[in-house]
């Protein structure tokens, strides 16, 4: 076909900054935006059973035979995509019912049956009451040896505390744990469901196990809710896949384009692919984002994340001979293993780029002949699958500069706008600060929800430093009498309270956030917490094992400190930090910055405050970690392990 009239806009086409694919479709002739929930007609979509995915209200759903799953994120409710995986298999029986023989229990534990709600909206999930020792709850399986496995299930805690929610898994073979008394790497919580998984490998020679959803044979009493349990063959968790009286299998999901539907976009001589796409956690093999080919490996030019949720770039065979060695070739990942992808091909004139990187080139290379598009497969539909979420794929017919290969593919920065929050204090955004001079007369909120902080009289008023943070503003309380009350009593309990600051004042008791009446403050005293009335009566009364977690500016779990219910600690005077609650109760009369009823003035700055209506889920709270720490500069403080550690978040 003729790409005249597509190529008369030659500023889309590379002559200057290339917008949002989503947002710019013009200069495309193809784009693929899987974040509307809706499949374009002239993809062909294929997958020989049902599956589950997550709908847009944050409920486990299941789409049916050959119907696209357009997932969404369960605690944020933000788009993910369309889920792409391959096939597996739950090998674990009446994996919502425990009230079967197939589930062993203990003497220590009873097991009651349809009490809680579960993922999918329905009333199936159980709930074990302990009440001994002798309390696992297990279902043997079948296996093969040298196997990777993974097990996983959701849980809610009931009255047991999340450090005491144990499993393991056991050998029936050699009479021998596998692991036992595991604390998963997920934290669960007795606000919402988490699904806990745990992958490992049988050993030489087995060929059955047990998985255990509970076994802590030191605790006597608690209460925990399970549902969903799944094992499958396969180094990671995928989907869950419901079964009753047999284990179940579901297929590989397969998108593609052909024929007229691949061709009236495609051009054969150049041109430019866009893809956005993520792979789940911990997928351990090569993944692709798509492939052009003639449905063969040897004529392709496909996208790809290696084993280590690292995206490489794009790859191009002709005639089965590797072409343009010089892209392909970032290893780039983002801590969310969400890539953007801009390549461009041209006879003997290669260009990529990806999350803004710049463009690796190759001036050597033949561009193989194709007739076809899968979407998160290989060159032939029946391998090296995403396990992931494709957002969108773009093409445009024509090999597009180097210069807008980057502008294409810059990631966009993760805010708390992404999120429900129930207050937002930004002072990096000069329109939410009314000034009195040089004073605070006004922190504006930026969450919608009109929760401002006024203090009308001037000499009350905090100060305003353009440069107090560095080279960023911040909101300076003197540590006597500045404070910035709120405007109106706040209702709702279980919130999470984020807050970036700096303590200057060496006074021994201060406020970071109070109450203009009764008793509620989120106290500092030379770093330990002597009064926590907001946080649910939590007092810390031993220094000395705080000691180690109080070693300069860090950001600590919420479930970190092993003699307090939750939080982060504020940390030695003169740090700058980010301090976090997270489910604490609401204050009982309209809050204030910097004072409380008692008196005790904060003295020193303060950036950021961030609060959500609910108990931060472990991946928002990380989330709101990793958007403060990149933003105000304290990314080392973020510990060892941490998913923003080397990136910020992105959406």
């Amino acid at each position: 076909m003729s790409w005249g009239v597509a190529l008369r806009n030659a500023v889309g086409l590379g002559l200057g900054g290339i917008p949002s694919v989503l947002n710019a479709p013009p200069y495309a002739s193809l784009n693929l935006n899987f974040l509307t929930g809706a499949l374009d007609s002239r993809i062909t979509f294929t997958r020989a059973s049902s599956a589950t995915y997550f709908n847009s209200a944050g409920v486990l759903s299941t789409a049916a035979n050959n119907e696209a799953r357009f997932d969404y994120d369960p605690a944020t409710l933000a788009a993910r995509g369309l889920l792409i995986e391959e096939q597996r298999t739950n090998l674990c029986l009446y994996s919502e019912d425990l009230n079967q023989a197939a589930w062993a229990k203990g003497v220590g534990v009873t097991t009651t049956y349809n009490t809680v709600v579960a993922p999918d909206g329905n009333t199936t999930a159980d709930t074990l009451t302990l009440s001994g020792t002798d309390n696992g709850v297990y279902e043997s399986i079948t296996v093969t040896a040298s196997t990777a496995y993974t097990w996983s299930w959701w849980v809610r805690l009931g009255t047991l505390a999340a450090a005491d929610f144990k499993f393991a898994i056991y050998n029936n073979t050699a009479a021998a744990f596998i692991v036992s008394d595991v604390v998963p790497t997920q934290t669960p919580n007795s606000t919402g469901w988490t699904r806990v998984s745990y992958s490992f490998t049988t050993p030489v020679g087995c060929t059955s196990i047990r998985v255990y959803v509970f076994r802590n044979f030191s605790v006597t009493a608690g209460t925990v809710n399970v549902w969903g349990m799944q094992l499958e063959a396969g180094a990671f968790a995928t989907s869950y896949i419901p079964t009753t009286t047999t284990a179940l299998t579901r297929a590989a999901d397969v998108a593609s384009m052909t024929g007229a539907n691949f061709s009236d976009w495609y051009n054969q001589t150049e041109g430019t692919t866009y893809v956005e796409a993520s792979t789940l956690p911990s997928v351990t093999a090569a993944a692709l984002t798509h492939a052009i080919s003639d449905g063969t490996f040897n004529q392709s030019i496909y996208g790809n994340f290696n084993a280590g949720n690292l995206y490489i770039g794009a790859n191009v065979l002709n005639s089965g001979v590797n072409q343009a060695s010089g892209i392909g070739s970032f290893s780039i990942t983002a801590s969310t293993n969400t890539t953007k992808d801009a390549f461009a091909y041209k006879q003997n004139n290669f260009g990529e780029s990806c999350n803004g990187a710049t463009p690796k080139t190759d001036s050597t290379g033949t561009v193989p002949t194709v007739d076809r598009l899968y979407i998160g497969t290989n060159w032939a539909g029946a391998g090296n699958f995403l396990n992931g979420h494709i957002r969108s794929f773009s093409y445009y017919p024509k090999r597009l500069s180097n210069t807008a290969l980057p502008a294409l593919t810059r990631l966009t920065l993760w805010t708390p706008s992404q999120i429900s929050t129930a207050l937002w204090l930004d002072a990096a955004d000069a329109s939410t600060i009314v000034l009195n001079g040089a004073n605070v007369n006004q922190w504006r909120d930026k969450s919608g929800n009109s929760r401002h902080f006024v203090q009308g009289t001037s000499s009350l008023q905090p100060a305003y430093s353009t440069t107090g943070w560095g080279t960023q503003p911040a909101i300076v309380f003197d540590g006597v009498d500045d404070e910035l009350p709120a405007v109106s009593n706040w209702t709702g309990t279980g919130w999470s309270w984020y807050v970036v600051g700096q303590r200057t004042s060496t006074a021994s008791s201060q406020t970071l956030i109070g109450a203009v009446s009764g008793t509620d403050y989120f106290p500092i005293a030379n770093n330990v917490i002597v009064n926590t009335n907001l946080f649910r009566n939590n007092t810390i009364n031993d220094p000395a094992a705080l000691s180690a977690y109080l070693n300069g500016a860090m950001i600590k779990d919420k479930n970190a400190l092993p003699t307090m219910d939750r939080g982060v600690l504020w940390t030695n005077i003169g740090n700058k930090s980010i301090m976090g609650m997270c489910g604490v109760a609401a204050f009982g009369s309209a809050p204030r910055l910097a004072k409380s009823i008692s008196a005790y003035v904060f003295g020193g700055l303060m950036v950021e405050v961030v609060a959500t209506p609910n108990d931060s889920t472990t991946a928002e709270r990380q989330t709101i970690e990793g958007y403060l720490a990149w933003k105000w500069g304290l990314v080392n403080s973020l510990p060892a392990g941490h998913p923003y550690k080397n990136s910020p978040p992105t959406i």
